[in-house]
């Protein structure tokens, strides 16, 4: 704040956030909490949170930790329930806190999508003709964002994609083939192509989240629940999620547990303290080591291009 907002003449700061948090006249402390979210429709966010924390799957990554945190973010326990350790819970979402109104003119199938492909080459026949569907009901390329969560195809499938598109006579702007250091996320009248890193902070109406089989083996971490949250929570309106082969399987059947139980979480309240335990336990030089390697991997990199690059290392 102080760089930012300057000094006065007297070289005090303008905004000092210390006095300003010791200032009961001021009001306002200096951490707000939005509990309202007028980004995601009801039905995405309670998916995005459901599959975020693994609720629904055989072994939860993450949790909150008390009913105040739900309702920082929107939630309100059910009366007759509690979060007691190993009991069911049921925890809603009040439609207040989820203001938009898609919910009103299309079904929780509509808004969530899932396709189980056979092959790379069935799903990316799918997205293409899903998203000319799209265009040809009113959106814009440029409201479609398709995001890979399989690092390793990501090229491969960009490529795809954007041939099947242009096929069909759509412009696609592939974020992983730039020769720009920072290319521009959004052009005008293209679909962009995008990792789950380069799509932080950005939205549009339909989502994409492709290539959900490539998370099977991180089911159970934090970091590839995390990449889900991410994918989904970028749409506005309609969110496609898709992948090859039966790993898809325990993702859509939490989907399609989530849709069943919306606007509620329905869950098993897993034990906090013994998630952080097990997180705890794992040695800090593994995880800062498949963190390097994730935002490798989104870059492009191979796993094969980062063996070969820490060999090296280790020959050195």
């Amino acid at each position: 704040p102080e760089e930012l907002f300057g000094i006065d003449k007297q070289g005090k700061p303008r905004i000092n956030l210390v006095e300003l948090r010791s200032d009961l006249s001021f009001g306002q402390s200096n951490d707000l909490v939005l509990y309202k979210c007028y980004r995601n429709p009801l039905e995405i966010l309670l998916t995005a949170h459901a599959l975020g924390f693994g609720l629904y799957s055989e072994s939860p990554v993450q949790n909150l930790e008390n009913e105040e945190h739900w309702n920082d973010v929107g939630y309100e326990l059910k009366e007759g329930y509690d979060l007691a350790v190993g009991k069911e819970t049921v925890i809603e979402r009040n439609r207040m806190n989820s203001p938009l109104s898609i919910y009103r003119h299309q079904t929780p199938g509509q808004l969530v999508t899932t396709f189980k492909a056979e092959s790379l080459d069935e799903e990316c026949d799918w997205i293409a003709n899903k998203v000319s569907e799209s265009i040809n009901e009113g959106l814009k390329p440029h409201d479609i964002m398709v995001i890979c969560f399989d690092d390793y195809n990501a090229k491969a499938s960009f490529a795809k994609i954007s041939k099947r598109l242009a096929s069909l006579g759509i412009r696609s702007n592939n974020l992983l083939i730039s020769s720009s250091a920072a290319p521009p996320f959004k052009l005008d009248d293209m679909v962009t192509l995008s990792t789950i890193h380069r799509a932080k902070g950005n939205e549009a109406a339909e989502v994409f989240a492709i290539g959900i089989d490539a998370l099977f083996p991180h089911r159970y971490s934090r970091s590839g629940r995390n990449k889900i949250f991410t994918a989904f929570t970028r749409t506005k309106a309609w969110l496609n999620v898709s992948g090859i082969g039966s790993r898809v399987d325990g993702f859509f059947k939490e989907i399609e547990i989530s849709l069943k139980n919306s606007p509620c979480l329905t869950f098993i309240v897993p034990d906090v303290e013994k998630i952080r335990r097990d997180n705890d336990s794992k040695p800090q030089e593994i995880l800062k080591m498949q963190e390097m390697m994730e935002r490798l991997k989104e870059q492009g990199y191979s796993n094969e291009q980062i063996q070969m690059e820490l060999q090296l290392k280790e020959d050195n």
